[in-house]
């Protein structure tokens, strides 16, 4: 079954960096929440930097998960993920 997102909520800070989020799943979903720290936002290059640091899954074997993502606009006017 597919993670369906039932909230998402700011649960430390401000929503910049250092902040903490929290996400949470529909009622059935084999996980139940996570939440990211967001390490860095860089507006001027659309891009930012944030650490699954608690949640079901994988927490149990693994301290964190860092990820980079980068927004980039293509020729014809759309945006890539890239990284």
């Amino acid at each position: 079954m597919p993670l369906a997102v039932q909230s998402i909520e700011i649960t430390e800070g401000d929503g910049g960096a250092g902040s903490i989020r929290q996400i949470n799943f529909a009622e059935g979903s084999q996980v139940k929440y996570i939440k990211n720290r967001i390490n860095e936002l860089d507006e001027n290059n659309s891009s930012y930097k944030y650490s699954l640091i608690e949640g079901d899954g994988l927490m149990d074997k693994l301290d964190k998960i860092t990820y980079e993502v980068k927004f980039e606009a293509t020729a014809d006017g759309g945006v890539a993920k890239t990284r």
